[in-house]
């Protein structure tokens, strides 16, 4: 037999250390990766209109002889009967005062709920519900969603008073409400003479008015045209100029709705119909209303939108023209990132991790977004197609990927 030469067992080892590194190399990648998974979970995704629309309400603006800062004495909304003192006006004061004192009395409300508490609270809990309130701002800020911004500012203020309230031994919210309520008294102090004022009639009373009160009423929306509407939301509010609007006060809790909406939209309203229109401005409040008739405007290729409601929800403000959203359609469905779907037998799914293992699980595809899809939940298994659900890791990152395979 002939001896290897030491050349030729120098390259033989050479060789063996080469096919080992690669074996290693692959190894180490198919096993040693730090792989990243995210929740499947259900998400909606919706179709919608989103346009402006106009109140139509009957509603009587109140007057006072007095021209200075004003102190309400009911919420405002509130349910009053007829000749209830709901105001005091004072006969000094200018327009900039009203507004500090209203901004005050807002002030002055959010701390008196802050200090409201008459039990010890759990510190945790209280902790968690600022974080909690802190980060839905941060989304909200985020997402551009503008109308509920002041409630939830209001929300995180009371929840941090309260915790300032239960770990400092002279709350910040106890000596800021004592500073503004001496603020507000001496701002009526100085106010001279005072003249209380009453309801003409029962009703619901609002701190605010437009001069719009007079064209946008309930005949108003009862006898609309088209032309009729075009000519309302072009004028402008108009109050009295021999005394002071303090509030007004509507008959009764039923208001009618205008907005205009595409032509290529209206296939979706049936007269007689209920819809929910979201008021995106105003804390996001959602209300069922009727539709009660449609307008066509030819000349701008549009309907109007006649629609009825008779809630009067906490916190809502009637101001004249409201940003609303109405939802057309909507689908929901599991997400899933597009970067995560694999296809096997020409079958789209995803590989996710249970425990250490590696498993492949079926996905059917019902809605296609930028970078993701929504697929079907709770999709019928059999032995050969088990299905993606909800709460399954699904694996984002991984490479060399298998049904079985388990991870180290």
């Amino acid at each position: 037999m002939e001896t290897m030469t030491w050349k030729q067992r120098v390259a033989i080892g050479i060789l063996c250390v080469c096919v080992l590194i690669y074996s290693l190399y692959h190894f180490a990648s198919l096993f040693g990766e730090d792989m990243s998974t995210v929740a499947a979970g259900v998400v909606t995704e919706t179709d919608s209109i989103s346009g402006t629309g106009y109140v139509f309400r009957d509603e009587t603006v109140l007057y006072s002889n007095q021209g200075g800062v004003v102190h309400y004495l009911c919420d405002d909304g509130s349910k009053v009967r007829s000749g209830q003192s709901v105001a005091e006006v004072y006969q000094n004061g200018t327009s900039s005062d009203r507004q500090r004192m209203a901004l005050l009395d807002h002030q002055i409300a959010i701390l008196e709920e802050s200090t409201s508490a008459t039990t010890v609270e759990d510190i945790s809990a209280l902790q968690a519900s600022v974080n909690d309130q802190y980060y839905i701002l941060v989304r909200m800020l985020a997402a551009g969603e503008t109308g509920k911004l002041g409630n939830q500012i209001d929300n995180l203020l009371v929840d941090m008073n309260r915790l300032d309230a239960e770990i400092e031994e002279e709350p910040i919210a106890k000596t800021t409400l004592e500073t503004l309520k001496d603020r507000k008294e001496s701002m009526l102090s100085s106010g001279g003479a005072v003249q209380t004022e009453s309801t003409p009639r029962e009703g619901y009373f609002y701190t605010s008015a437009d001069g719009l009160e007079t064209v946008f009423t309930e005949d108003a929306f009862e006898n609309l045209t088209a032309d009729s509407f075009f000519e309302a939301i072009s004028k402008k509010g108009r109050l009295q100029s021999d005394g002071t609007a303090y509030g007004k006060i509507a008959s009764d809790s039923r208001w009618g709705f205008v907005m205009e909406i595409p032509f290529s939209e209206a296939d979706f309203f049936e007269v007689g119909e209920v819809y929910d229109l979201e008021f995106t401005e105003n804390n996001g409040v959602s209300l069922p209303m009727t539709l009660e008739r449609s307008i066509g405007v030819a000349e701008r290729k549009s309907v109007l939108l006649l629609l009825r409601c008779d809630r009067l929800p906490a916190d809502f403000s009637f101001t004249r023209a409201q940003s609303v959203r109405i939802e057309t359609d909507s689908i929901s469905g599991l997400y899933v990132p597009k970067k995560a779907v694999s296809y096997v037998d020409e079958m789209a799914g995803v590989y996710i991790l249970r425990g250490s293992v590696v498993h492949f699980r079926y996905v059917e595809i019902i809605y296609e977004g930028s970078d993701y899809y929504l697929v079907l939940e709770d999709v019928e298994d059999d032995e050969d197609f088990i299905y993606l659900g909800a709460n399954d890791r699904i694996i984002l990152n991984g490479k060399n990927l298998f049904d079985g395979r388990i991870l180290e």
